[in-house]
């Protein structure tokens, strides 16, 4: 389970930084892409504070520099590979409180683990679909790309 969590983590700082990359290389990229850049980074810092249950020093939304949203990256990246090194199986099915649009919820750190890296990859995919007309030819970052390996 931990090397599956690991992989996809690893995954995730492979395609941020393509990311980043694109959006330096576009011309002229919407603002919106820096914000979904910065919020994609700024999530994970905010779920590895509930994993530790600490209260984030950061907002989902608040607006990063590429630099910034590539050093966050690599800082999470290793937050979770130390994370994940130290936990044991029981640790994935421990719950884990947050607020969702308002309501007070719970989920166990692997299934946010999984909502993550899903939520990065969506993100991502706005950022590309963003770019188009404005970088050529825009970046393949799908897992795929990342995993595969040509003989």
């Amino acid at each position: 389970m931990k090397n599956s969590y690991q992989k996809q983590f690893d995954y995730e700082l492979w395609a941020n930084q393509l990311t980043i990359k694109s959006i330096k290389e576009s011309n002229q990229p919407d603002e919106r892409v820096f914000k979904l850049m910065s919020h994609i980074v700024n999530s994970h810092s905010i779920w590895m504070s509930r994993f530790k249950g600490e209260m984030p020093a950061i907002g989902g939304w608040d607006l990063i520099t590429l630099d910034e949203c590539l050093e966050r990256s690599k800082n999470n990246h290793e937050d979770f590979t130390q994370y994940l090194n130290g936990a044991n199986q029981d640790e994935f099915e421990r719950n884990i409180q947050f607020s969702f649009f308002g309501k007070e919820s719970k989920i166990t750190t692997g299934h946010a683990m999984i909502h993550m890296i899903n939520h990065s990859s969506y993100h991502r995919g706005q950022i590309i679909a963003g770019l188009k007309g404005k970088l050529e030819p825009l970046p393949l970052i799908a897992y795929i790309a990342y995993a595969k390996s040509d003989l």
